[in-house]
């Protein structure tokens, strides 16, 4: 029974595998030695993405990627986001989650299991039981909320970074293959008719597990 409840708390604990996202060459694109990371200049600002850490539970239910901002200038730059979006092997489209719902994901409720066990001595009976019941374990992940990339404008500071986290709701257990697309906008908007000039940065990624 024992071999049982640890085996249950085991796979609990494990969750599912964790994939391993490498950086695959592209245009305009630098590659870390290793593949663990891309980078992509344009104007003055760099992008760097490179696969984030999740709760192993959570591989079959988001996919992260950690970005990191550079302004290469000598004066203070507005990065202006217009969309971060993943795509996956087959062409399906996410967008990154907004930090609400990633507040909701960061709260979660394990499955029930049963966890409890004593013992107890009696002459007539097996000196040695275990009882079991229903347990719910609540997991709390407040990592995820506090480490997430603001989704709105930046201001970076002149040959500064800004760094963080940016979830999709893409089961990272099923990608074969990812490919993540940022779009910035070289200004802010005058007004709704204007339409600043944009610059995308798109990073490939094959998925290894």
């Amino acid at each position: 029974m024992l071999a049982v409840v640890a085996a249950t708390l085991l796979l609990i604990v494990a969750g599912c595998a964790s994939p391993s996202f490498k950086a695959m060459p592209a245009p305009g694109v630098d590659l870390t030695p290793n593949g663990d990371m891309a980078t992509q200049r344009q104007g003055d600002i760099a992008i760097s993405v490179r696969q984030a850490s999740l709760p192993n539970r959570l591989y079959g239910q988001l996919t992260a990627f950690t970005v990191v901002l550079s302004n290469l200038a000598d004066k203070e730059t507005d990065f202006i986001p217009k969309e971060f979006l993943l795509f996956d092997g087959a062409g399906r489209q996410f967008f990154a989650l907004p930090k609400e719902a990633i507040g909701d994901i960061s709260n979660v409720e394990a499955s029930r299991t049963f966890i409890s066990y004593g013992f107890a001595y009696s002459h007539y009976y097996n000196p040695w039981w275990i009882s079991g019941g229903p347990v719910i374990i609540e997991r709390s992940y407040p990592s995820l909320l506090a480490n997430a990339l603001p989704t709105g404008p930046i201001r970076i500071f002149p040959r500064s970074i800004v760094e963080g986290n940016l979830y999709f709701s893409a089961p990272s257990t099923q990608l074969d293959s990812a490919r993540i697309r940022i779009t910035r906008l070289e200004r802010f908007p005058k007004d709704q008719n204007d339409a600043p000039p944009e610059y995308a940065y798109v990073f490939p990624f094959a998925v290894i597990k």
